[in-house]
Parts: C-alpha cells; sequence; structure tokens
C-alpha cells in the first residue's frame, strides 16, 4: 500500500505527539461542592470573594463541622488575600485534628478546600490528595453551650475558675460581710504617745549643793593653834632601865664540893684587889698635884 502511495506521488502522515503542560499549584477553588450545610456555605461565598468569605465563616464558624474545618476555611481566607505563611501556619494547626471524616465524598466542602489546600502548598498533583473517611472531631462546648474558638489561645468552653476560699475568722459578723476588707486593726486601738511617759528630770533641775567657794571655810587649825614643842630627848624624863644586879650565887655554887673556890670566886678576888690598886693609884696622884 505504500509502495501505491509512493508510486502515486502521495506522503505518509506521521503522528504528532499530544502537547503537555506543566502542572499549576496556584490556589484556585475549582471543584463544585453538594449539600448547602455550613460548610458548603463558607465554600461558596469565599469563591465569589475574599471579604465575602470572611463574612461568611465569621457568622457560621460555630456551626461547621468542627475545628478543624474552621481552620481551614481561615487558611483558605489567608491563601485568597495572598498571605501563604499565615495559610501554612494555620493549616498546620489543622493537621493537629487529624484528616479523619475528611471523605469519602471528594464533593464535600471541607474535602474540596482540603485538596485546594494541600496542591498549593505541598505541591503535588490534584489527583494525588486523598480524602479519608471516618468520624470528624467535634466542638468542645461547655455544660452551658458555649463553644470553644479554635482561633483564640482561651478556652471559651473551660468551666469559671471557683472563687478564693476565704479562711474563717473569729469575727462575729455574718460570713457575707467577709468579702469587704475591713480596716486595719492598728486604727481601733488606740497608740498611747510618748509625751504622757512621765520622763526623769534633768539633773538641772535639782538644786545642787553650794559651792565651797560661796561658803568661807575655818582657817585650818594648823595655823591659829601653835604647835607644842617637840619633846627634847632627856634621859632624866624617862629612866632608862638599869643593868640587873648581878645574880646572887649560892654558897653552894661557890664553892666547890672539896672546899676549893670555883672559877666565879677567883674572878671576883681578881677584881677587888685591881680595884683597890687603881683608887690607891689615883689617890695619890691627886696628892703630888696639888702638892707642887
Amino acid at each position: 500500500m505504500a509502495l501505491l502511495l509512493t508510486a502515486c506521488g502521495g506522503r505518509a502522515e506521521v503522528p504528532q505527539p499530544l502537547p503537555t503542560f506543566e502542572p499549576s499549584y496556584d490556589w484556585a477553588l475549582v471543584a463544585d461542592v453538594t449539600g448547602d450545610d455550613p460548610d458548603a456555605q463558607v465554600y461558596r461565598a469565599l469563591r465569589t470573594g475574599c471579604d465575602a468569605g470572611q463574612q461568611a465563616l465569621n457568622s457560621t464558624w460555630d456551626r461547621l463541622t468542627g475545628p478543624r474545618e474552621v481552620l481551614l476555611f481561615t487558611a483558605a481566607v489567608q491563601m485568597c488575600r495572598g498571605d501563604q505563611a499565615g495559610a501554612l501556619g494555620s493549616f498546620q494547626k489543622a493537621s493537629t485534628y487529624g484528616w479523619n471524616g475528611l471523605g469519602p465524598d471528594r464533593n464535600s466542602a471541607r474535602c474540596a478546600v482540603y485538596t485546594a489546600l494541600t496542591v498549593t502548598l505541598n505541591q503535588v498533583a490534584p489527583a494525588a490528595v486523598s480524602c479519608p473517611a471516618g468520624m470528624s472531631p467535634g466542638f468542645t462546648k461547655s455544660a452551658s453551650g458555649v463553644v470553644d474558638n479554635p482561633l483564640t489561645p482561651e478556652n471559651e468552653a473551660a468551666p469559671p475558675a471557683p472563687p478564693p476560699v476565704i479562711p474563717p475568722t473569729s469575727s462575729s459578723r455574718p460570713p457575707g460581710t467577709t468579702t469587704k476588707p475591713e480596716l486595719a486593726p492598728t486604727t481601733t486601738k488606740p497608740t498611747p504617745a510618748p509625751t504622757t511617759k512621765p520622763t526623769p528630770a534633768p539633773p538641772t533641775t535639782k538644786p545642787e549643793p553650794a559651792l565651797t567657794t560661796t561658803k568661807p571655810k575655818p582657817a585650818p587649825t594648823t595655823t591659829t593653834k601653835p604647835k607644842p614643842p617637840p619633846a627634847s630627848p632627856n634621859t632624866t624624863t624617862k629612866p632608862k632601865p638599869q643593868n640587873p644586879p648581878p645574880p646572887q650565887r649560892e654558897p653552894s655554887d661557890m664553892e666547890d664540893p672539896g672546899g676549893m673556890p670555883s672559877s666565879s670566886e677567883e674572878m671576883s678576888s681578881q677584881s677587888g684587889s685591881n680595884s683597890s690598886r687603881r683608887s690607891s693609884g689615883g689617890s695619890g696622884g691627886n696628892s703630888a698635884s696639888t702638892n707642887p
């Protein structure tokens, strides 16, 4: 057949490859969703504009599927306004709740917004994104029905803190008066003034005795009264003790038992002879001096 075409001057057509396009990761909400629940209402409002989506989110955030959907639609509003860093932070907070309950319906608003954010922030193809089935996390509510807002750091659903316990006092007042601060007890007790305590009189107020200079002293007795003359040494006024007489010896002491004079007797006789000689010599001298 090819030979015939060649002989006829015809040209065989070569099939051309199909054109390829680079995947786009730009932000866009291209999918249409089904249903009319609060999630779908916020999704459709956001497709019309960033401000419209923010207003819808502000009015219906506590009626969405759960706190995870609040964070997903917050990230979508931020991506719509070009705040990719803020959108990434909100998307990461939403991931702390897990992705169960996004599907299995891919036409739901929560799966559509999750897919658009994953494609743009993670740079993946839309066909690679799946929405797992399961139970979606619900809101935390208080006993009175207050819903905790995941966009605020406070826990609005937490029970109020109990009032501080006031310890009982010994006062006889009713318990209701304990909430009113009482006055300081020092104001009810009078403080004695320091001036009411008598202080000792200063030493200057006590009369002192007159000085000795104002009262003439009597003349000293040593100048007005003559002193007695000192006692002259007089040997006659005070008799001196004389030498005691020699002790008289007994005749038994003077002589020996043999009749011989003792040494004491010999000394007495010698003393008497010497005395007689001195007396005789003295008298002769005196007579010689008177008679030339």
